[in-house]
């Protein structure tokens, strides 16, 4: 619902359907990466967006949206953590 939300514009209503999400399942990284690319986006909330996105990045940091997140940060003038290493041999 919250993505919906998002691609009609309706920041309000879309940050509070990804925090319904969060609530019930407070690690889920794709409600994190949601509210980060909402206050991003459409609230222009830059100290929101980075929090959120460096929370996607802790909780799945080798997930789908992690790079995202990582240029998000850096487009909104903060500095990503690093990436994970690679997998030993």
């Amino acid at each position: 619902l919250g993505d919906i939300a998002f691609e009609r514009n309706q920041a309000d209503q879309a940050i509070a359907h990804y925090n319904n999400a969060l609530q019930i399942r407070p690690l889920y990284s794709a409600a994190e990466f949601g509210l980060a690319k909402t206050y991003h986006r459409l609230k222009n909330d830059k100290d929101q967006a980075i929090a959120h996105y460096v929370k996607y990045l802790e909780i799945n940091p080798k997930g789908a949206a992690a790079g995202m997140c990582r240029d998000g940060i850096t487009k909104l003038g903060g500095t990503p953590p690093p990436p994970p290493p690679p997998p030993g041999p």
